[in-house]
């Protein structure tokens, strides 16, 4: 004698053909599969161009110090009006933001340094720049004129060269820029309130520093007089 599926048995059993005939079905998979990846495939092509961006501006940073340091280093003094001018620096810093293409906050240090053989050691001769300070918003961080004190800390002692002859004379051009990244792709993943999942390149300061050697005369001079009054060069 037979006995009749009980209620929950037959369920059962059309819960089961149910799911047989859901998993077998592909229609549709194509547009899910595209949903899913999509949207990855674009986060991580934004992730390479803020890198690529940050590259980028890096190195455009750098070429446009090189550029100001070789302008600065073909000033012959045997002329009397071809020095450092203020007007000069003006339009050293206005370089550097066309070179740079950029939205970059900047600033520019232009300094002349002479090594002093017997106490091994730089002292400035004179130095000017042009940007914002830090106390400014959205201002850099260690801007300035170029100080002694500065000069002997690890910070250039470690990169300007010390086989020099005595009272022989540098350029020395620093550059400065902020980075800002185009794109935040990072986000709170768990809800923390930081964020945790994804790159995430902060502002940034960018810091340039070339050392050159005047090409046509010994020394460098900054004359501030609008007459070029000779008496007034620092040499």
């Amino acid at each position: 004698m037979m006995r009749t599926p009980t209620f929950l048995t037959r369920c059962g059993i059309l819960l089961r053909d149910r799911i047989d005939r859901f998993r077998s079905d592909e229609r549709g998979s194509v547009s899910i599969e595209m949903v899913l990846v999509v949207p990855m495939l674009f986060w991580c092509y934004l992730g390479m161009f803020v890198y690529f961006d940050a590259f980028r501006a890096k190195s455009a940073t750098e070429k446009a110090t090189f550029t100001i340091a070789d302008f600065i280093g073909r000033i012959d003094n045997r002329e009397i009006e071809d020095v450092v001018t203020p007007e000069i620096i003006d339009s050293m810093y206005e370089l550097h933001g066309l070179l740079t293409h950029s939205r970059l906050r900047t600033g520019v240090r232009i300094s002349v340094i002479s090594w002093n053989a017997n106490r091994g050691r730089y002292y400035r001769v004179w130095s000017e720049w042009r940007g914002r300070r830090a106390r400014d918003t959205g201002g850099l961080r260690g801007v300035g004129r170029l100080t002694n004190t500065a000069l002997i800390s690890p910070e250039y002692t470690d990169r300007l060269p010390t086989t020099m002859l005595h009272t022989e004379r540098l350029i020395l051009v620093e550059t400065f820029a902020i980075y800002e990244p185009p794109f935040n792709l990072a986000w709170d993943a768990f809800g923390t309130g930081q964020e945790t999942f994804g790159p995430h390149i902060k502002p940034y300061q960018m810091d340039t520093l070339v050392f050159y050697r005047p090409r046509f005369s010994e020394r460098i001079c900054f004359n501030d007089d609008p007459n070029y009054d000779p008496v007034a060069a620092v040499c």
